[in-house]
């Protein structure tokens, strides 16, 4: 009998945290007066500069949707885990992703703003040349609930390493702390041609880099939460990527950051040939 009293308090106690947890989104959602975009905090896509400033990609795509727009959009910066989460849920409202539904669950595809390569990174010396030796007990650094730790890591048996900064992953990759990271060609590309932004990585590290290996592409696409305050902006906002598009905007965005062909979506070939790929040949196997 008390034992039935008990379950019955824990159930009682564990609906009511559900329906406060609840309340509390929607108590902080009607608290917003403009969209909030979450922008991870994972270089070249956000980042404090030496002065303290929220810079980045995504920061740059945010004031290329107001100017086309017309809507004041609040920005954010935040870890990579908590934006993916709090998108879905709809604690923030806008996001800069992979559009990848198991990655981001609930919430409307606004429009492409470019494409991205996902890609294994190894360290010299680590003997992966191929995705069939990340099946050798690998260590690899990789961001939490992102594409590569939701829809890919159990593919192999590696010794999965949690980072969610990527300038400590390329310091590990550099010192040997793991096998290989897992970013794409925008943080790879960015860390090779955008030194001026970079602080606190050894200045010979690309040298420790073998051949990167490409696992997909992806559009990337902003993204409203279904659950947000702002969702009747969909057609405007749809409207305002349209013509951002279409006007090179978001090309711009990503050779800034050391795109060679601006956010480019390239066929299974130039995959092949990492026509991507902003690294001199120098630092190849």
């Amino acid at each position: 009998m008390i034992f039935i009293v008990i379950k019955s308090l824990g159930l009682l106690v564990k609906g009511l945290l559900i329906i406060l947890g609840g309340l509390a989104v929607h108590a902080y959602a009607a608290e917003r007066t403009r969209p909030v975009f979450a922008i991870i905090d994972f270089f070249p896509f956000g980042y404090l500069s030496s002065e303290q400033n929220a810079e980045g990609m995504a920061f740059d795509i945010e004031k290329v949707l107001e100017k086309y727009s017309g809507i004041d959009i609040d920005g954010r910066l935040m870890s990579t885990p908590r934006a993916l989460r709090s998108a879905s849920v709809g604690q923030t409202d806008l996001l800069f992703s992979y559009k990848d539904d198991d990655m981001v669950p609930n919430v409307t595809w606004l429009g492409n703003v470019g494409c991205l390569v996902p890609l294994v990174v190894p360290r010299k010396g680590s003997g992966i040349t191929s995705l069939a030796d990340l099946n050798k007990r690998k260590r690899i650094g990789f961001v939490g609930l992102g594409y590569f730790d939701i829809n890919r890591r159990h593919q192999w048996d590696l010794e999965p390493v949690v980072l969610n900064n990527n300038f400590l992953m390329v310091n590990m990759l550099s010192r040997g702390r793991v096998d290989a990271i897992i970013v794409n060609d925008a943080v790879l590309n960015a860390f090779t041609t955008r030194t001026d932004l970079i602080e606190n990585v050894p200045e010979d590290w690309i040298s420790n880099v073998a051949e990167p290996i490409h696992l997909a592409s992806f559009e990337t696409h902003i993204s409203i939460s279904n659950d947000s305050p702002f969702i009747s902006l969909v057609p405007t906002l749809k409207k305002a990527i349209k013509k951002a598009r279409k006007a090179g905007e978001f090309i711009k965005v990503f050779k800034k950051y050391g795109s060679p062909m601006g956010g480019y979506c390239y066929n299974s070939q130039e995959l092949i040939e990492k026509q991507w790929l902003n690294l001199p040949m120098s630092n190849r196997d």
